[in-house]
């Protein structure tokens, strides 16, 4: 049982983990140690069984590769899809803080420094999206320029598919939950942090 999760389960906990955080290099060294490591225990049987059942070998093979093409397509457009819900949010948001019409596009020069001030910084919507930890909103997404996630995506499709199975819902689920309780969590804080010297510096 000891032998079965330390061959299998923590490798595969291990490599969806690095999927799930982007740690795309050490994924492939993980998933070429670990292939190493089978190739070796199984050193004797491996090249009767390539011999014998090759067809079904390169069957295998091509289900793999035709499965993480289907696999990184669909996990494209679940990326597209919350890039696009997150710019939308934060459009909103600095639309709605800077009376801007929430029905148009934000005003060209109000989308970045650009020689002209609109008194100072915080009233450009690059500024918006540093605050919030958002700047990779400034840029359309490119294929060209997300190669190494959409690779990883098809290369690593089942670790990609577990990793989204389990962080997707449970994230989203204790996001709801925090949201349930957020007003017993400042109510905690507003009885602690009750010195009148922080009174004046709230955002």
């Amino acid at each position: 049982m000891y032998l079965i999760v330390t061959l299998y389960i923590l490798p595969l906990i291990l490599l969806t983990t690095f999927v799930e955080i982007e740690y795309f290099g050490w994924a492939t060294t993980s998933m070429l140690a670990f292939a190493g490591v089978m190739a070796f225990l199984h050193r004797h049987d491996l090249l009767p069984y390539i011999q014998n059942h090759g067809i079904e070998l390169v069957t295998y093979i091509s289900i793999y590769i035709i499965a993480g093409i289907a696999w990184s397509f669909a996990k494209w457009t679940i990326f597209l899809l919350h890039f696009r819900n997150e710019f939308r949010a934060a459009k909103f948001e600095f639309q709605t803080k800077n009376n801007l019409c929430t029905f148009e596009p934000i005003p060209i020069e109000r989308m970045h420094h650009s020689g002209c001030v609109f008194g100072g910084v915080g009233n450009y919507f690059e500024d918006h999206l540093a605050k919030i930890n958002k700047n990779f909103l400034l840029k359309r997404p490119l294929a060209s320029d997300n190669k190494s996630k959409i690779i990883a995506w098809m290369s690593f499709w089942p670790c990609s598919i577990i990793g989204f199975i389990l962080n997707d819902p449970i994230r989203k689920m204790f996001k709801f939950i925090f949201n349930a309780l957020r007003g017993s969590y400042q109510k905690i804080s507003d009885s602690i942090v009750n010195d009148s010297e922080f009174e004046n510096k709230k955002e």
